[in-house]
């Protein structure tokens, strides 16, 4: 795409009352807030995954499998 000379780029105008404001910058601050909340919450399944996963190979190893005989 083509990029417009500085001087045509619109620039938007401050939002025209202090609460809209307060308002964005209370969403934003729940977003980041639900963002880290999710990160944190996708690490933890991660491990625990990764624990059951090595806990289920464990576990497999006292079996002889159906396919060894």
């Amino acid at each position: 795409g083509e990029y417009l000379p500085v001087e045509e780029v619109p620039i938007l105008a401050p939002p025209p009352l202090p609460h809209i404001t307060t308002f964005l910058d209370t969403i934003n601050g729940l977003s980041m807030r639900v963002d880290a909340q999710l990160d944190a919450l996708t690490n933890h399944v991660d491990a625990r995954c990764t624990l059951l996963e090595e806990n289920m190979t464990t576990l497999m190893s006292y079996f002889p499998s159906a396919f060894d005989t």
